[in-house]
């Protein structure tokens, strides 16, 4: 990540803030002033994305595969059924139904944690933030986590970067669903309730 923040392609430049890397393996990155995404901004978003997808991923980042995404999945449900004792059977379901699910193959650099907060937009251009997540995956993954992110936080609704795989979908929702109770909302059991029927419309289809 580092490395994509030191020297990236003239294409993708455009769509990061500004870097430094004062030692290797660790990149620092500028504050960017501007204003978050509203939907008139998502063309904008969407070429982004689709040139962050198109970019060659540098060497050495983590790729997310099927046995990463059921790892984090089951991490998640555990923390998720800690707070709601009652939907441990249901979170088992649904763990399990990733499991049996066939990912996808594509591998392109994703940004791993795609979300409007991860948006700055300038009087140029918008900006993608946070690349800590960045890896070598399948290109719906992150359509997936802009779609389940905005179940999770709330915030003004935007439109869906496209269709996705549901097995994405689903992997996505499980990773977030502990994510209303980490930010101390007050509606969190709401919230992770709106990100588990997202996981099981997806199961669903998968079926």
């Amino acid at each position: 990540v580092a490395a994509l923040h030191a020297a990236p392609p003239r294409r993708l430049a455009r769509y990061l803030p500004p870097a430094s890397v004062p030692e290797p393996r660790r990149a620092q990155t500028a504050w960017v002033e501007g204003r978050p995404p509203v939907p008139r901004d998502m063309p904008a978003i969407e070429e982004a994305l689709r040139t962050l997808h198109s970019t060659p991923p540098p060497t050495a980042l983590p790729v997310l595969d099927a046995a990463t995404a059921l790892v984090a999945a089951r991490r998640a449900a555990g923390s998720v059924a800690l707070t709601l004792p009652d939907a441990r059977s249901r979170l088992a379901r649904l763990v399990d139904a990733l499991w049996q699910a066939t990912w996808p193959a594509s591998r392109v650099l994703v940004h791993g944690d795609f979300s409007p907060d991860q948006i700055v937009v300038t009087d140029r251009t918008v900006v993608l933030l946070d690349f800590d997540r960045a890896a070598v995956g399948p290109a719906g993954w992150d359509a997936a986590q802009w779609t389940v992110a905005q179940l999770a936080t709330g915030g003004p609704p935007l439109p869906p970067l496209g269709a996705t795989a549901p097995v994405l979908v689903l992997a996505a929702a499980l990773q977030r669903a502990p994510e209303p109770f980490r930010r101390l909302r007050p509606d969190w059991a709401q919230r992770t309730e709106a990100v588990l029927a997202a996981a099981e419309a997806a199961a669903g289809e998968l079926a």
